[in-house]
């Protein structure tokens, strides 16, 4: 195993411990089913896992680790959809909770977002030539999302500097936690920090800066 997939898998088991699927949601359940409240992150992000698509949650969605979504009341979600495949199960769940899935063949990536929010794909060129080995497991939980940029950047042959905004916006309250399949770093790296709205510019070769969108 290389040194990338060591220091994303180390803390694999508390992962998979914190996201247990612990209940199943529907509508309609038997009267003396056991069912235990889950959180809707948690539902959506073990449905994914079923259906073994890779997804990031939007910040502004409700239970977001930080940003907008971390300010609203997450739902419960209780049963699950009898007749239905995982897949028409997370559609419908997002369907519910007025929630969109936005598809992106560039990093493999998709990103679960409030259906009122206009999320535009990453771009091929936030990727770029892709030359990073395809890693078959990333899981990073609660993790500063500095560090984890830092830690993709490297990984993907980039040496990465902040912008002073984001480091003041992102100093702390901003761990966040991914696990995805069969990626590259730098596809996650181009997933991750799309979803908090920045960019990376490339300065030279092999440095770059990490600043806000649009500036």
């Amino acid at each position: 195993m290389k040194p990338l997939q060591y220091w994303f898998v180390g803390c694999a088991l508390l992962f998979w411990l914190s996201l247990a699927w612990i209940g199943k949601w529907s509508s309609q359940v038997e009267p003396d089913a056991a069912i235990h409240g889950v959180p809707l992150t948690s539902a959506i992000r073990n449905l994914a896992r079923e259906i073994e698509l890779n997804i990031i949650i939007d910040p502004a969605v409700p239970g977001s680790g930080f940003g907008p979504g971390r300010r609203l009341r997450e739902p419960m979600i209780t049963g699950r959809c009898p007749n239905m495949s995982s897949e028409q199960e997370l559609r419908a769940l997002l369907s519910e909770n007025q929630l969109i899935l936005v598809t992106n063949p560039v990093t493999t990536v998709a990103r679960v977002a409030p259906a009122s929010k206009v999320v535009k794909p990453v771009p091929a060129s936030a990727v770029g030539i892709e030359t990073n080995e395809v890693v078959p497991l990333i899981v990073i939980d609660d993790v500063p999302l500095k560090d984890a940029i830092q830690n993709l950047a490297r990984h993907a042959g980039l040496n990465v500097k902040f912008d002073p905004n984001v480091v003041r916006a992102f100093e702390r309250d901003s761990d966040v936690s991914i696990r995805w399949e069969d990626i590259s770093a730098r596809q996650a790296l181009a997933a991750l920090i799309d979803n908090y709205g920045l960019v990376i510019v490339e300065r030279t070769s092999g440095s770059a800066e990490v600043r806000f969108k649009g500036k």
